[in-house]
């Protein structure tokens, strides 16, 4: 009697008018009772959501809790959300995501171009303890967070619990999502235009130590100029 997840007949959560912008889907049952693999878990998903985007063309939010996809699920889940074009906000809670999950996750972060916030709290097999921490955290900078410029938020609660400490090194990938969040401010759509020569001086040496510390920054930075002093 186990219930499928499905898009079309799920209960949606719309928001902004008549368009549906937010899907969610949670699980309520034991653990025991989904007794269907990660991998069916995330074809399903793959199927009736990622696969049929015209079906569901003004949907900005997606969130997925409880459904125990592991790190086979992670792993069919990291192309169609890396393709994904709609989706800003994607939540990935409580889905038994393992350590070696954060290679799919990176795939998702460095690739996808429209996300901006990517929730992965709640999956205590990577956050248990300080070394796959540590493990994590290099993974999703490496080959994520160092090529992506639009994430803004990455919520990585460990429990529930009121008051509950944040993961050991969260300030290294607060540090690039702090980049992240100063590109946005600056080359933000209604900045895109900005003359650089109305920019004051002393301004100047804190926004090129920003860009380059991170290179895609850079690159859209010194494109951004370009554009604008040579069109």
């Amino acid at each position: 009697d186990e219930v499928v997840p499905n898009p079309a007949n799920e209960t949606e959560v719309s928001t902004g008018g008549a368009e549906l912008e937010t899907l969610q889907f949670t699980s309520f049952r034991p653990r025991q009772r989904l007794r269907r693999p990660g991998r069916e878990l995330a074809e399903i998903f793959i199927r009736e959501f990622f696969d049929q985007q015209d079906l569901f063309p003004y949907v900005t939010c997606l969130h997925i809790h409880g459904y125990p996809f592991g790190s086979v699920g992670a792993r069919l889940l990291a192309a169609p959300v890396a393709r994904n074009t709609s989706l800003q906000t994607l939540k990935l809670c409580d889905c038994d995501f393992q350590s070696d999950s954060a290679t799919s996750v990176a795939e998702m972060i460095r690739y996808n171009k429209t996300l901006t916030v990517l929730d992965l709290s709640y999956n205590p097999y990577y956050l248990a303890s300080a070394l796959t921490w540590e493990m994590t955290v290099k993974t999703l900078i490496r080959h994520g967070l160092q090529h992506n410029t639009t994430l803004l938020e990455m919520p990585l609660m460990r429990s529930r619990r009121e008051g509950d400490a944040p993961p050991p090194q969260r300030s290294k990938l607060d540090h690039h999502l702090q980049l992240n969040r100063f590109a946005h401010a600056y080359f933000g759509r209604e900045q895109q235009q900005q003359d650089p020569a109305l920019i004051a001086p002393m301004i100047w040496p804190t926004i090129l130590g920003r860009a380059a510390l991170k290179a895609p920054i850079l690159h859209q930075f010194v494109q951004e100029c370009s554009s604008v002093l040579f069109s």
